[in-house]
């Protein structure tokens, strides 16, 4: 879908409460954030030991699930768009030594 935006003080005359930033139709523009907020309130799982979930959240799944399952540390900074440094540093204690010290080649 393209959105074309009217230009805004066209926009403000027709509607001068309405929305600043909408899709063509006027309605919200609905972010990333908020179809995942949507989504884990659908599942009933919003929240773990009291935190709320995040698209952080599902960052560190990603990590530590990878390492876990033998991906190579590599492949996983290069997936996240970061360096094996912080992987190692941030994601490193979730992962065995081993798993580390066989993934140096890849």
């Amino acid at each position: 879908m393209i959105l074309q935006a009217k230009p805004l003080t066209k926009q403000r005359a027709e509607d001068p409460a309405g929305r600043l930033f909408a899709k063509q139709d006027g309605s919200k523009i609905t972010t990333l954030i908020d179809q995942l907020n949507a989504a884990f309130r659908e599942a009933g799982i919003e929240r773990s030991t009291g935190e709320k979930y995040s698209v952080y959240s599902l960052r560190h799944f990603y990590a530590v699930n990878a390492l876990r399952n033998g991906v190579g540390v590599f492949e996983v900074a290069r997936n996240m768009g970061t360096s094996v440094q912080m992987i190692q540093e941030y994601y490193g204690k979730q992962a065995t030594a081993a798993v580390f010290a066989t993934t140096l080649g890849d």
